[in-house]
């Protein structure tokens, strides 16, 4: 069993874009509150009392978010310690540009817990941030990416051709999950491919939120045994050899940790997850599939 007495925090990312506004920033919803008619076919009023936490914004999140687009510019939540949600695109973007005011030295996520690490490159500003982009950047440029596009076909022929004489598939775990698994641990990381399921599990983000500072925890074990065997191993001269090398008089040890669950979280849970649900899609939206 993993020593986990260094992993004492939760981790609860959500795939909303939330950013903390201030009073006086000029972000705040430019529709006086005392006309924002009550959301009636909802549970709660998303412009005053939003709550990433309410189950109703994953089942109706459609519903909720062009309701928001349409007539909330920013809406405001109290839950914990209290924040503000950017809803439209222009905004969304002019926060993300502007770091000197929307600082992600802070974290990205609300009501954080206290001691929880922040994990760079997206939770940190720059000259740190700019810097370790450049040097995890190469790697994932479109012409680098491009050119492992046969293996990635060939291995998605492979899992095609594992359930296609049963003229069925379960999506997620049969096609979604297991390419983009394959990518991040076998062809840009250099990873075992079979760690991949457990480190998916431990990531998950869909589990009850009671579980997830230790599920967490344990996929940063696996991460960080897997860096420090790297550290003592010949160099690949892939991106974990450049996330090593990379040096910064406030980036340290765990922080390349952190780093690597991004990388690793970004490449097997959210990119599965947009491949599924994009797949979902066409297959319920056939005028999009004809398009």
């Amino acid at each position: 069993m993993p020593n986990l007495a260094n992993y004492p925090w939760a981790v609860t990312l959500e795939a909303v874009f939330a950013a903390a506004a201030s009073p006086g920033s000029g972000l705040q919803s430019r529709t006086p509150l005392r006309k924002i008619r009550r959301m009636k076919n909802f549970n709660r009023n998303y412009h005053t009392d939003y709550d990433l936490t309410d189950p109703e914004l994953s089942e109706r999140w459609g519903e909720v978010v062009s309701d928001l687009h349409a007539r909330c510019p920013v809406a405001h939540s109290t839950t914990g310690e209290g924040y503000w949600v950017v809803n439209g695109y222009a905004d969304v973007a002019r926060c993300a540009k502007d770091w000197r005011t929307f600082s992600s030295a802070d974290g990205f996520m609300v009501n954080r817990p206290e001691g929880m690490p922040y994990f760079a490159p997206a939770e940190v500003d720059p000259p740190l941030q700019r810097g370790l982009r450049a040097a995890l950047e190469p790697f994932l440029r479109p012409k680098t990416v491009a050119a492992l596009a046969p293996t990635v076909r060939a291995q998605a022929h492979r899992l095609i051709d594992g359930f296609c004489a049963a003229g069925t598939v379960e999506l997620v775990s049969q096609f979604a999950n297991p390419l983009p698994q394959f990518v991040v641990s076998s062809v840009v990381a250099g990873m075992n491919p079979a760690e991949m399921p457990y480190l998916l599990e431990a990531f998950s983000f869909v589990g009850p939120e009671a579980e997830r500072a230790r599920n967490f925890a344990r996929g940063m074990v696996r991460i960080e045994a897997y860096l420090k065997e790297r550290s003592t191993a010949p160099a690949r001269g892939d991106i974990v050899d450049a996330l090593l090398a990379f040096e910064h008089p406030d980036y340290h040890w765990m922080d390349k940790v952190g780093t690597l669950c991004q990388l690793t979280i970004g490449g097997i849970g959210t990119t599965g997850y947009a491949f599924s649900g994009g797949v979902y899609h066409l297959a319920t939206h056939p005028q999009d599939r004809a398009a």
